[in-house]
């Protein structure tokens, strides 16, 4: 755990620098879908947008063409979408075209927040498990999608005992 906690705290410094310069779009696109857990409700609450029960879904799953209610309505963009009893257990997502914390400076309004969902914490670096008896080697991925990811792979394997897994 302490190893997994130096790689967040050293991505949390290399990244805050780049990620306010990158070109990248990766909050301003759905490339991931933003899925979070009870923590981190409150946080899209507070700006006001509505949660929609997932068993009132005509489909629990997002279609490409829209997400619809059993009564035919659309579910408006950007909503919390509580899934089904069963589905994806006590995590909700956000049903929207982009981040709604993304802001026009291509900056992330919540990025100080320590609410903000688990996936944006986490992203780039994917960390996997110790694959080391004694704990001191951690299988990771670096995710592609992210501008900077080259970059990252040649310098956390420099920093920490790490295995990169594509």
């Amino acid at each position: 755990m302490v190893l997994e906690e130096r790689i967040r705290e050293w991505q949390q410094s290399l990244l805050s620098k780049h990620c306010t310069i990158c070109s990248d779009i990766c909050c301003n696109s759905m490339k991931h879908a933003i899925l979070f857990d009870d923590s981190s409700l409150s946080l899209f609450q507070e700006r006001g947008i509505p949660v929609v029960n997932g068993n009132q879904l005509k489909q629990p799953f997002l279609p490409k063409k829209g997400l619809y209610l059993k009564d035919g309505h659309a579910v408006e963009k950007p909503s919390i979408v509580e899934p089904p009893k069963g589905i994806y257990d006590k995590k909700w997502f956000v049903y929207a075209d982009v981040c709604p914390f993304y802001t026009s400076k291509r900056t992330c309004d919540v990025h100080e927040d320590s609410r903000r969902p688990r996936i944006c914490k986490n992203y780039p670096i994917v960390l996997l498990e110790c694959t080391d008896p004694d704990g001191h080697l951690l299988d990771i991925t670096v995710k592609d999608s992210c501008e900077y990811a080259e970059k990252l792979k040649r310098e956390i394997v420099k920093e920490f005992p790490v295995r990169i897994i594509e």
